[in-house]
């Protein structure tokens, strides 16, 4: 029997890698080292599955893309799947509401009080299509913001005065041409119908 376990020993020790080897030294029986790693795997594997379980708990969508939002939450759900830790497709409904920003917040409440339960499917199919028509959104608002921008800070033109302005000046004060503008060294027209005639000088 012990010439046997010192088989399985050495089987054991040369299937390990060495960081996992160097854990097992000083052990004498197959059984000892068997009983470790199983232990010490088995740790790690509840480790990681509170780990997942945290991260779909603090799922949030960010800055990511809809797609690869959705993709993250999918591939957490599917390694709890695998650990044997099935999600409802029900929770993992929530978790994805649960993380999207406030642009969303019609959708969510739409959503979240709807009679029959959604699938994750069909929840996919509304979360992007809805990303859409918020990127449509803020486009056509960055647009018109723009266009605002532009007109606000157009300088003032000379030439666009009123009628009633311009009649004014005129008549009105010297040094003022025609557009509204101050006149560049020149004196205003007068018609010769109003100018002064002067009587002529007799020696």
């Amino acid at each position: 029997w012990h010439k046997q376990d010192q088989l399985l020993l050495s089987w054991l020790l040369s299937s390990l890698t060495e960081s996992v080897h160097a854990q097992v030294v000083g052990l004498e029986s197959s059984h000892a080292v068997w009983q470790y790693l199983s232990s010490a795997f088995s740790s790690q594997s509840q480790a990681r599955i509170m780990q997942l379980r945290l991260s779909l708990h603090s799922l949030k969508k960010g800055a990511d893309s809809m797609s690869s939002y959705l993709l993250k939450a999918k591939s957490i759900s599917d390694e709890l799947s695998l650990a044997s830790k099935l999600v409802s497709d029900d929770d993992i409904v929530l978790y994805i509401l649960g993380g999207l920003s406030s642009e969303y917040a019609s959708l969510v409440t739409t959503i979240t009080t709807r009679v029959t339960p959604i699938s994750v499917v069909d929840l996919h199919g509304l979360l992007l299509n809805e990303e859409i028509r918020i990127q449509s959104s803020v486009t056509t608002d960055l647009a018109s913001a723009t266009a605002n921008m532009a007109l606000t800070n157009r300088p003032f033109d000379n030439m666009n005065c009123t009628q009633d302005s311009c009649n004014y000046n005129r008549g009105h004060g010297r040094g003022f041409s025609g557009r509204c503008g101050r006149h560049r060294g020149r004196a205003p027209f007068v018609p010769n119908q109003y100018q002064y005639q002067y009587p002529p000088h007799f020696n």
